[in-house]
């Protein structure tokens, strides 16, 4: 658990402590400065109209403290030379996970992002392969899975981020094969992803034959196959023109109709996900 060691102080920040609290600004995963915004909260302060803003200061269980919100108020204030109003927190964290999750719940003024939330507990992460992989990588598996807690993609049922690190986390076998084939860039998406999960849980044997076909475009029987056309599918410009809202639920759609397909022994000339009155499910 992660809790606070003293009352909350307010009171007003000087450069000087404003300077040792940015000091502190080293916690992994946290946002990069936004020169924009550091610009316009001076501009504020210098016209006197700045409100009062919150630090926060973490202990984590080897000792070390790191600043978890207010780096960019910090800025304007050691810039500026002028004292503002603010409170301060100071916690102490039981474990690096609590770390993490105390970092992850400061998504007040600016969202933290699901890469940044994933930078952040990267380096907790049971497995440690899985330290090693891109963050995009891990970020789309975490929305992935989180679409795919069923028997089918549900839409909508994406859990918040915290909950998606949580996930990816659990799932470390999934996230480090799917990671061979994120690195073909039309393979690297949430819908096909979400598919691929379908696959992984219906036959791992199959779905790492299947997915490879499609990956590399070579080991076809001929251009009917079913991993031949999904290929085919997926590179279309019809789908890159698709709004992301709709594109991830066409591309599962179409990637587990083709494995059904595959795994039937069946042929088909296309997929017709309009004409579909739910979203397969892999078999």
């Amino acid at each position: 658990m992660y809790k606070l060691t003293q009352q909350t102080q307010s009171r007003k920040i000087s450069p000087k402590e404003a300077e040792y609290f940015l000091s502190l600004n080293n916690f992994p995963g946290q946002r990069s400065l936004n020169p924009l915004k550091v610009k316009k909260y001076c501009d504020i302060a210098i016209q006197g109209g700045f409100r009062p803003f919150n630090v926060s200061i973490a202990t984590a269980p080897n000792g070390r403290k790191y600043m978890v919100n207010g780096q960019h108020c910090c800025s304007m204030v050691s810039i500026t030379g002028r004292e503002c109003n603010a409170t301060i927190d100071y916690y102490r964290c039981d474990t690096d996970r609590d770390l993490w999750m105390l970092f992850a719940s400061f998504d007040v003024h600016a969202t933290r992002t699901q890469s940044q939330i994933i930078k952040g507990a990267r380096g907790l992460l049971s497995n440690e392969k899985m330290r090693e992989l891109p963050l995009r990588h891990l970020s789309t598996c975490g929305t992935a899975l989180s679409l795919m807690r069923g028997e089918v993609l549900t839409p909508g049922a994406q859990c918040d981020k915290s909950e998606k690190v949580k996930l990816v986390d659990e799932n470390p076998d999934f996230v480090l094969w799917s990671s061979i084939f994120h690195e073909t860039p039309f393979l690297a998406t949430v819908g096909v992803t979400t598919a691929m999960i379908a696959t992984y849980r219906a036959s791992k044997t199959g779905a790492d034959k299947f997915w490879t076909m499609v990956k590399d475009g070579i080991g076809f029987i001929s251009k009917q196959d079913p991993a031949f056309k999904l290929r085919e599918d997926l590179r279309s410009r019809h789908l890159a023109n698709l709004k992301p809202s709709k594109r991830y639920l066409v591309e599962y759609a179409i990637s587990v109709s083709w494995w059904n397909s595959h795994r039937k022994g069946e042929s088909r000339n296309s997929v017709k996900v309009g004409a579909m009155k739910e979203l397969p499910k892999a078999i």
